[in-house]
């Protein structure tokens, strides 16, 4: 008995190292990133293979970039419908995320956050750019002025009959977006947040003042962002807290 478990860990192990072989084999091949093979969707695939048994042959590339591309897009939008109920109904936080490509591009996304997750809106490449805090300031300040234009935009009746128009499935996400009141109040708490944390960082970057005159217009700002949140702890009390982890760093805010 002992003898025939033995066998059959070192066939099933024999087994095991074949199969993996011939993984490796491919993620060399086609140059897959080692990180994608902790995907939580490759070990779905792994599984939904073995269940599937001999003959499953794997689909076309045609397949994957237009059938089941378009499923996957459905799919996603899908997923995102109860992201966007949820900032209707309790409101959204506008967020930006600066991170560098392969080519060493910088670039920095727009999303928008709320208690469902975190929602892409677009990015832009920056790469000419410091990313301060002024620099992240203006760049949502200008999603905010184009409010008005943005809005005449995705109502107008050029853009309803072309293929982004809010009837098409590439346009309704956008169009949501775009006349939703609660994403634009987002956007306008968010810079009334940011615009006296703006102002202290100006002083830090500059002459380098006293660290007593910083601490007073660092509480003149806390001051003006408690305002803005309405005197609203649950609003502030978050912002404060990433305020004084940062204050407390050796370099400061």
């Amino acid at each position: 008995m002992m003898g025939q478990q033995t066998i059959s860990a070192t066939f099933l192990k024999a087994r095991i190292e074949k199969v993996d072989s011939f993984l490796a084999q491919w993620v060399y091949e086609a140059g897959i990133p080692f990180y994608a093979i902790d995907n939580n969707s490759f070990a779905q695939f792994c599984e939904a293979v073995g269940q599937f048994g001999v003959g499953y042959q794997p689909p076309s590339q045609y397949k994957l970039r237009e059938p089941l591309l378009k499923a996957e897009v459905e799919r996603t939008k899908k997923c995102l419908k109860k992201q966007e109920q949820e900032w209707a109904s309790t409101g959204c936080s506008i967020m930006t995320d600066a991170w560098s490509d392969r080519k060493r591009r910088s670039i920095m996304n727009l999303c928008v956050n709320c208690k469902e997750g975190t929602t892409f809106l677009y990015s832009k490449e920056t790469s000419d750019e410091s990313h301060t805090g002024e620099y992240i300031f203006n760049y949502v300040d200008n999603l905010a002025e184009k409010k008005e234009a943005l809005k005449v935009m995705v109502t107008s009746d050029e853009w309803g009959k072309s293929k982004w128009g809010p009837s098409s499935s590439k346009g309704k996400t956008p169009y949501a977006t775009v006349l939703s009141i609660s994403f634009w109040n987002g956007v306008s708490l968010c810079l009334k947040v940011f615009a006296p944390l703006v102002k202290v960082l100006r002083l830090v970057d500059g002459d380098r003042p006293s660290m007593g005159f910083v601490y007073g217009e660092l509480q003149k700002a806390k001051q003006e962002i408690i305002e803005a949140c309405m005197f609203k702890e649950a609003q502030y009390k978050p912002i404060f807290d990433i305020i004084d982890v940062s204050a407390e760093k050796p370099n400061g805010i």
